[in-house]
């Protein structure tokens, strides 16, 4: 396939999806200009572009790359739609697809199976099933999948910054510069990954929880959110566990009041703490620390065999209930401050080691005269709290390289950006602002 057609067919995705963002009423009462959404859209592409350029770059072995290895893999599966389409349909939306007969179009996949199966949904059947779809509109084309998932992402972002920018007042601008620009939200939620569809699916299970609460139970709303928390589900099931009691906690608050509003949260944290603790006495199968530890071990194990160049210490877990007390510090510093600038060996690791400083003197900066108010943004920012803690732990116990670690918590911190702003005090914000409007380049896409 010539690239000038690549480009072409490339380009016309790209006119049509620009088109969509001007037209459609979600992105108009997103409170966001048509310039601004546009710029990002584009900022997405350029992103996510790169991002298979990087791949190309540091992976030789089509196999190994994420962003090349299920696009591969569901081109088995597309094939079949010419040729089987009952078959094709079949296995795209899962029905009755789990037998012998459906595994002849499985074995030509490298990540279909996984070698050690367990309770956990393979996540990679999604992703797969997600380029099977779009290759019907593609030709094949990987740039053009970058431009359907940049789409998702932008209305999942647009639909966060759309729910918390109401509580921000001033700082609704800066808000948006972090959650679209931030580095690591721009690279990894702009590529044919599964944070794509995840920031996606937050967003919109956000946006429609949101119109559910307020009581406006349409039929489009209820259809959106279970879609939603399903897509959620199939494709990182530890994101969606973090998220219910979040979503728990805060309806329980919105729906009563403020009253006691932290001894609601630390209930709720008791609750599904007891429950992550005790549910194998009652299901055996799911015995979430054993399975936490095994994930762990396995993630160790492929990491040595790969050679991982950013392999980091990890306490090891061994199932028990004290094991995780001791690994819980080490988890959070993990998660929160790796790669360490002494631990950089590229410019990309240069960057994300300059985000990580620059998120930790965010973080630092709320303990001084923090601005704390009452009410739902309150509520909001102690969900969004809730959500970035349980994120960052479950990632920081099982995941020993900080590499896979900056990649993994990317659909966190757009909450972590709003509680952060939502806390800081005026003083600390005008800093923050001047320091971006002193950067010639980063100060244009501010003020757009």
């Amino acid at each position: 396939m010539s690239p000038v057609f690549e480009f072409i067919v490339t380009g016309f995705y790209v006119l049509i999806f620009i088109w969509i963002i001007g037209s459609l009423k979600f992105f108009k009462q997103s409170g966001l200009s048509k310039k601004y959404l546009y710029t990002v859209f584009l900022f997405k592409i350029f992103a996510g572009t790169l991002l298979v350029y990087i791949y190309v770059h540091y992976y030789k072995d089509r196999t190994t790359a994420d962003i090349f290895k299920y696009f591969d893999d569901s081109y088995h599966m597309y094939k079949t739609l010419a040729e089987k389409p009952k078959d094709f349909f079949q296995m795209l939306f899962g029905i009755d697809n789990d037998n012998e007969y459906f595994n002849q179009y499985y074995r030509e996949m490298n990540n279909w199976f996984r070698k050690k199966e367990n309770i956990v949904y393979n996540d990679a059947h999604t992703i797969i099933r997600f380029n099977a779809f779009v290759r019907i509109f593609s030709f094949g084309i990987i740039h053009v999948h970058t431009v359907f998932v940049c789409f998702l992402s932008l209305c999942g972002l647009t639909a966060i910054y759309s729910l918390f920018s109401k509580y921000l007042n001033n700082r609704k601008k800066l808000f948006a510069f972090f959650l679209f620009y931030t580095p690591s939200v721009l690279l990894w939620c702009s590529g044919v990954l599964k944070e794509s569809l995840l920031i996606f699916a937050l967003g919109m299970i956000f946006y429609y929880a949101v119109k559910l609460i307020q009581k406006r139970y349409t039929f489009y709303n209820i259809v959106g959110l279970l879609f939603c928390m399903l897509l959620l589900f199939y494709l990182k099931i530890y994101v969606i566990t973090a998220l219910i009691p979040c979503l728990i906690a805060f309806i329980w608050v919105y729906k009563t009041s403020a009253k006691y509003i932290y001894i609601k949260y630390l209930s709720v944290i008791m609750v599904f703490v007891i429950i992550a603790i005790s549910l194998k006495h009652i299901l055996p199968e799911y015995d979430i620390p054993q399975i936490l530890f095994e994930k762990q071990r396995d993630f160790i194990n492929l990491s040595e065999y790969m050679k991982a160049g950013s392999m980091i210490y990890v306490y090891p877990l061994d199932g028990s209930v004290t094991s995780f007390i001791y690994a819980t510090p080490i988890a959070l510093f993990n998660t929160l401050l790796r790669p360490l600038p002494f631990e950089v060996f590229s410019p990309l690791q240069i960057m994300v080691s300059l985000e990580v400083i620059t998120i930790f003197i965010m973080i630092i900066s709320c303990i001084y005269k923090p601005v704390i108010s009452g009410g739902i943004k309150l509520n909001l920012v102690l969900s969004s709290l809730l959500f970035v803690f349980t994120v960052f732990l479950l990632i920081g116990y099982v995941t020993p390289v900080s590499g896979a670690i900056v990649r993994y918590k990317v659909p966190a911190l757009p909450f972590l950006f709003f509680a952060i702003l939502a806390i800081v005090n005026n003083h600390v914000f005008i800093i923050f602002e001047k320091i971006i409007l002193k950067i010639p380049w980063l100060s244009k896409l501010y003020c757009l």
